[in-house]
């Protein structure tokens, strides 16, 4: 189950957009630190002027060329706290992907481990009905032996072909349900549902005989550990980022031109 874990956290493609996510939140985090930092715009302009001048009885053609450089530097010495409101919630946007990141990881790990177990319970059915089949094919030979030795009345061989059908309806039916779960454990793993995974027996599994901790323990530590409620702790330390980047908007008119609206975040 190691190895189907790790073939799907590469490759599943929700794992792939979720860290994609977190990338681009860690560059908009480096695009609203950068608001920190003065600008600096450069424009070079170049001219060049052909004219024929009269000199005497003659035309001389002249050429001037002209070049200008201008440099402008902007700095924002204080805006009432406005960028740093910006860089905070960006920060929060930063853990809440990567809180994202790690909830989809936990998400394909349980979605490949409740495939795994399913398709080995289902590999489990098939062998039990197998040999469900085999014992009531065994039964029907001995009633149509003994039907033929006249030891047996004929409702007796037909309860027994009739187990028999029954026990081959039920052999296909665990076979479709492990067909479905192998499919199941193929999506997980994002690849074609048309590949034949082999897993390991039922078998060789060890079960432990208890389970350490309490559900108290369980769900303090769920609490503490989850990262889908980690990541909207996150979000609501973004939006108090973001309300103080408002206010401060509000404070400062030079600046409240560049606060894009709260309502469009």
């Amino acid at each position: 189950m190691a190895e189907l874990i790790d073939f799907a956290q590469t490759h599943n493609p929700e794992t792939v957009f979720a860290w994609e996510r977190a990338r681009a939140q860690a560059a908009a985090l480096g695009v609203a630190r950068s608001q920190l930092y003065p600008t600096l715009a450069a424009v070079a302009i170049s001219q060049t002027d052909r004219d024929d001048i009269l000199i005497g009885n003659q035309f001389i053609h002249q050429t001037v060329q002209a070049f200008q450089v201008a440099f402008e530097l902007n700095y924002t010495v204080f805006d009432f706290g406005a960028r740093a409101g910006r860089i905070d919630a960006a920060k929060a946007q930063v853990l809440a992907a990567n809180f994202a990141f790690n909830d989809t990881h936990r998400r394909v790990i349980y979605q490949v481990e409740k495939a795994y177990y399913e398709l080995l319970n289902a590999s489990g059915q098939v062998d039990s009905a197998q040999a469900s089949l085999t014992n009531a094919l065994t039964v029907q030979r001995d009633a149509e032996d003994r039907l033929k030795q006249g030891l047996a009345a004929l409702p007796d061989v037909l309860e027994a072909r009739s187990a028999t059908a029954q026990a081959q309806y039920e052999l296909q039916a665990v076979i479709g349900a492990k067909e479905i779960a192998g499919g199941n454990l193929a999506t997980a793993l994002g690849v074609s549902p048309t590949i034949n995974i082999r897993v390991q027996s039922i078998n060789d599994l060890l079960i432990p005989e208890t389970i350490g901790g309490s559900i108290d323990q369980a769900i303090n530590r769920a609490a503490a550990q989850r990262p889908d409620l980690l990541q909207q702790v996150a979000e609501v330390q973004s939006a108090n980022s973001r309300i103080r980047e408002a206010r401060a908007c509000l404070l400062s008119f030079f600046e409240s031109q560049r606060c894009p609206p709260l309502l469009s975040r």
